[in-house]
């Protein structure tokens, strides 16, 4: 990957980071972590593309519908983990009804967890928001750092995040995989409806032809590719086989897909490890030549790909949707 990627993959692992922290939080019933966000956007975003925002609260306490705003600029920013059309409607509204319009012509709202808006406009009092350009999450904001900034501020970026975020190695890693048990079991039923399979579909579910090679390879290279369409039994495979390995007393775990993969969890792992890499064909960093170097006697993987990518291996595993409906 060139340096800028790089940055930019790094940026995007730490907002997971904190969306992740953020979710966890409100769940559990703590809300403090979203009024110290406060400050830490208001540095990010100044940093990020040369603003000169201040927290309300420095000279007008629990000020409504905004949070940060840059007085030269106009420029008036809600921050918030809520990511509902009331949440929107609710803060345009406060806004206009204080006047804020008058004083800061342009308001955002900033997300920090992802929003997908449902409508791309809002009408309060003839006024228009436009929820699909003043909305954002860090997904925009990634977007933009990549379209318009050199490697040079993703580089200041990245070391502001650094300083600011104290995310040990174990927990950067344990956010992005997760141990398999296999300690419960559904019916046959996912399957003949179609339904996506997972862990507990593996005792019910009946093996395709294609295990007994998945197994094979695994015991000669320690990595196997699955390859085929959506839907032809790819994920099922892996997890069956898997499965057999966690009878033997390994550890199994899957990494749980965010679009970016973390070589670096590979020094997680100290015990008779499995690991399993879903839909890798999603994954923007993804160079099974690196995951390759990786694997040995005591850590394999299993690798399940549509064929839209294509992986020059001899020993990949091919499946197709008329093997799955004739097993």
């Amino acid at each position: 990957m060139l340096p800028r990627q790089i940055n930019l993959a790094n940026i995007e692992k730490y907002l997971i980071y904190i969306e992740s922290d953020i979710q966890t939080n409100n769940y559990c019933g703590f809300y403090d972590i979203n009024i110290i966000s406060e400050s830490f956007c208001c540095d990010l975003l100044n940093i990020s593309f040369g603003l000169d925002l201040e927290n309300t609260n420095l000279f007008k306490r629990n000020q409504k519908a905004i949070d940060l705003v840059d007085k030269k600029r106009g420029i008036a920013i809600q921050i918030t983990s809520e990511k509902s059309l009331n949440k929107v409607k609710e803060t345009f509204e406060q806004y206009i009804d204080a006047g804020l319009d008058k004083i800061y012509p342009n308001l955002y709202i900033v997300t920090l967890v992802k929003y997908n808006p449902s409508t791309s406009e809002y009408i309060y009092k003839n006024n228009v928001f436009n929820i699909k350009s003043k909305v954002l999450d860090y997904r925009d904001y990634i977007n933009i750092l990549s379209n318009k900034y050199d490697n040079k501020k993703l580089i200041e970026i990245v070391q502001f995040l650094e300083s600011e975020l104290e995310i040990s190695r174990e927990q950067e890693i344990e956010q992005h995989i997760e141990e398999l048990r296999f300690d419960t079991e559904h019916s046959i039923k996912d399957a003949i409806v179609g339904n996506r399979l997972y862990p507990y579909n593996v005792k019910t579910c009946p093996e395709l032809p294609v295990i007994e090679k998945i197994e094979e390879t695994l015991k000669y290279q320690y990595y196997c590719v699955i390859s085929g369409e959506s839907g032809c039994g790819k994920s099922i495979s892996a997890y069956q086989v898997a499965y057999k390995y966690y009878e033997k007393g390994w550890k199994v775990y899957r990494f749980l897909n965010n679009n970016i993969f973390d070589y670096k969890i590979f020094s997680k792992f100290n015990d008779k490890t499995l690991l399993i890499i879903d839909d890798a064909q999603v994954l923007k960093n993804f160079q099974i030549e690196r995951i390759i170097s990786n694997v040995n006697v005591n850590i394999r993987v299993i690798i399940t790909i549509t064929e839209e990518i294509v992986v020059q291996d001899d020993s990949v595993a091919y499946i197709t949707n008329q093997d799955s409906i004739k097993k």
